[in-house]
């Protein structure tokens, strides 16, 4: 009897370890990131309205008020993530100060008035340096659905570049990063409690049977 007893005991803290083993990694099973860069290439329109610039400058804005500011030349990233979650994204220009927006679905650029519905736009960023960085500490995303980043610069000059990236829980779909159609499935907290649990009970009920 007492060797069962110690050979259920060993069992029950073998699954205890393997559920906290668990635990640990489950949060980074999604982690990523994805960047994109490349020199200012006038498109059609060359120039963009865009919508007002948000203001003071270096600060992450999340509602808009004015629909028309510009036309300025522009860089569109769409994107999309496999993971639902806050994310974070950084772009630095060099050559002009910028501004730089997410939206939900796709940009229309127009060179006389903002065409794109200025809901659409949810955080927003203006840097005066050149060249100067916007960081955005807290982005909502929802998994498959389509975003875009629009990059707009104060002025045109040759060699204008900008680098930008997006980081967060999940896989994000940008420039030449490619995603998964669905996240690699992982337990939630919850889940990985109720499996403990389950487990725990379960050796228990075989650790009882023995000593029977």
């Amino acid at each position: 009897m007492i060797n069962h007893k110690k050979s259920g005991v060993a069992v029950l803290k073998t699954v205890v370890m393997s559920a906290l083993l668990l635990v640990t990694l489950a949060p980074a099973a999604n982690a990523g990131t994805a960047t994109a860069s490349g020199n200012w290439v006038a498109a059609i329109p060359a120039q963009t309205m865009t919508p007002e610039i948000p203001t003071p400058a270096g600060t992450q804005k999340t509602t808009f008020t004015g629909p028309d500011s510009g036309p300025y030349g522009y860089t569109l990233l769409p994107f999309t993530v496999n993971q639902s979650g806050t994310y974070s994204a950084t772009v630095t220009v060099n050559g002009s100060v910028h501004t730089s927006w997410f939206l939900s679905g796709l940009f229309t650029p127009n060179s006389t008035v903002l065409v794109t519905p200025l809901s659409n736009f949810f955080a927003g960023i203006f840097s005066t340096a050149n060249p100067g960085t916007g960081n955005f500490t807290s982005l909502n995303l929802v998994a498959g659905q389509q975003y875009t980043w629009l990059i707009a610069y104060g002025s045109n000059p040759v060699g204008l570049n900008y680098s930008a990236t997006v980081t967060g829980p999940g896989c994000i779909a940008m420039g030449t990063n490619t995603c998964t159609t669905a996240a690699i499935p992982t337990l939630s907290t919850w889940g990985i409690i109720a499996l403990i649990s389950m487990m725990a009970v379960g050796s228990f009920l075989t650790l009882r049977r023995r000593q029977v």
